[in-house]
């Protein structure tokens, strides 16, 4: 990850506003000029000065400085998408012991979202109560302090607002920038920021040799509905859409791979042993085409539970570009415990083609209530 680096200093710019200043024979002038230094690396400063001496000559005095700017803190970047429309950001700071040389304290921490999206900071375990409620060692603890080699890590909920009328999260979108602010012992004051932190992409198990693996999922603790939907519709149009713009893509990109995704739609997080539960389904034919789909369980790839009814069911006609339609499955739960909702497949009846999904959800099974 790319930082930049701020060093700030005050800057006296009344001889500027006044149209100059006179300096007598033997005197002189000393001004501070302040500037953002946004790279790290080797910076030249050019010093310039112009003067009209007493005869109305112009003239100009100028002088180049080089010198190194170096990150005094390594910043670590994880994110991790929750939903369609969420994602949690880690972020640490370590000390930099060869560019600091010695400890720093972070006196400002934040997430700048992006436009579109809001920002919330998770706590740290801060002990409940006031301020008087704290030790000193409990304060010291939360101070932002941070001596060479040591770490100091913040989590941040990065969201966009329901029913704002715009898509979800999908891969490759900005979510924002890192800020931090630290001041050393004898005052120095700085400010790092990190490039801006973009939207993972999913990693779902599409094996091309093995539907079975695709439908289990297996090697992957991947399911399409975690907490609300995952997102993965939303990148596969994300794919189809940088498509349109590079014909030249990989043929092992998402919209290739999977043109056509079932998500579920508010699927049930517990179930009882034994009682059949609905889940209604949202099938999207991302490609440029019409298809006859037909929406296929598989009941060798299903483990805990099984299709109530039939399980194969006809979709007729779906336009191509983002087109879309809902059918209405029902199962049964056959063992207690927590199951991935498996064994799905989407088939292209004009063509032949099939197009397994990963798990779709993970639903809870618990003993039915006594008495039923």
């Amino acid at each position: 990850m790319v930082l930049s680096t701020t060093f700030l200093i005050s800057y006296d710019h009344r001889g500027n506003a006044s149209g100059g200043v006179e300096v007598p024979p033997g005197k002189g002038v000393d001004t501070i000029v302040s500037h953002s230094l946004e790279e790290a690396g080797q910076h030249i400063l050019r010093v310039e000065v112009g003067y009209a001496s007493s005869d109305g000559s112009i003239k100009t005095l100028r002088k180049f400085y080089r010198f190194q700017v170096s990150n005094p803190l390594v910043i670590t970047e994880a994110t991790f998408r929750s939903s369609d429309t969420s994602c949690f950001v880690s972020i640490s700071l370590s000390n930099n012991s060869e560019a600091s040389r010695g400890g720093l304290t972070i006196c400002e921490a934040a997430f700048e979202a992006a436009s579109d999206l809001s920002v919330e900071q998770l706590p740290v375990g801060i002990p409940k109560g006031g301020p008087e409620s704290k030790t000193g060692a409990q304060m010291f603890d939360t101070c932002g302090r941070l001596e060479v080699r040591q770490t100091w890590r913040y989590m941040f909920h990065v969201f966009r607002q329901p029913n704002t009328g715009t898509k979800g999260i999908a891969v490759g979108d900005e979510l924002g920038k890192f800020r931090f602010k630290w001041r050393k012992a004898c005052g120095e004051m700085g400010m790092m920021a990190s490039t801006p932190v973009h939207c993972p992409p999913l990693a779902p198990v599409i094996d091309t040799t093995n539907t079975g693996a695709t439908m289990e999922g297996a090697g992957s603790s991947f399911v399409v509905h975690s907490r609300g939907r995952s997102g993965l519709s939303l990148d596969v149009a994300a794919s189809t859409a940088a498509r349109l713009v590079s014909p030249n893509m990989d043929r092992n990109s998402l919209d290739q791979l999977l043109p056509v995704t079932v998500e579920p739609i508010s699927p049930p997080h517990q179930v009882e042993l034994g009682l059949p539960f609905k889940v209604d389904f949202l099938v999207t034919n991302h490609s440029e085409r019409e298809m006859t789909l037909q929406l296929q369980f598989h009941l060798g790839h299903m483990k805990g539970l099984s299709v109530c009814g039939s399980s194969f069911r006809n979709l007729h006609d779906v336009q191509g570009r983002g087109g879309s339609t809902v059918v209405l499955v029902s199962f049964l739960p056959l063992a207690t415990g927590l199951w991935k909702l498996s064994g799905c497949n989407v088939v292209d009846i004009n063509r032949g083609q099939s197009f397994p999904q990963p798990p779709l959800a993970q639903v809870l099974v618990r003993e039915a209530a006594s008495g039923q």
